[in-house]
């Protein structure tokens, strides 16, 4: 979430977010609103028999995070569920997520990332820092040499193809 624009009161925040939830829940849900009992048991068993059969696989419930200990710990993350990054600024939420966003991408896997403290570009800065080995501050303030812009096309080349969308 980044406000452009004049400073902004307490109201226009809590009605962007307000905005923003409502869209976020649309996403997730896909206009949802329920089901019978006898729709929902049918569903919730076949659900549960889906997890059984992956689960003598070896494999998560879930859709793998990129780390076995955490996907262990919570299964991988939930069809349907909505998951939450948070932390104090500057702890590496938005890069962690990236990772997990970046992991899933991988294995053809849409992903929609949201981040309430960066743009965009900086979203961007994040994984072309990964991707081409090069320090993001490097990045932000233009200091990098013509090696590493090199570096820094190939690791566009990779990012291009990445089904995440920013929002």
């Amino acid at each position: 979430f980044a406000w452009v624009g004049p400073n902004p009161n307490l109201d226009e925040i809590s009605e962007e977010i307000a905005r923003l939830e409502d869209e976020i829940n649309e996403t997730f849900t896909g206009g949802d609103t329920g089901a019978d009992m006898k729709q929902l048991t049918r569903e919730v068993l076949k659900v549960q028999e889906d997890k059984i059969l992956k689960h003598r696989r070896g494999e998560v419930t879930g859709v793998r995070t990129g780390f076995s200990k955490l996907d262990r710990k919570i299964g991988g993350f939930q069809p349907g569920t909505f998951t939450l990054i948070a932390g104090r600024p500057g702890s590496g939420k938005t890069s962690l997520g990236l990772n997990f966003a970046e992991f899933a991408a991988n294995m053809n896997i849409p992903v929609l990332f949201f981040s309430y403290e960066m743009n965009h570009v900086q979203i961007g800065e994040i994984l072309l820092s990964k991707r081409s080995g090069i320090d993001r501050v490097s990045l932000r303030d233009g200091l990098t040499t013509d090696k590493e812009l090199n570096h820094l096309h190939k690791g566009a080349g990779k990012i291009e193809r990445l089904n995440i969308k920013l929002s």
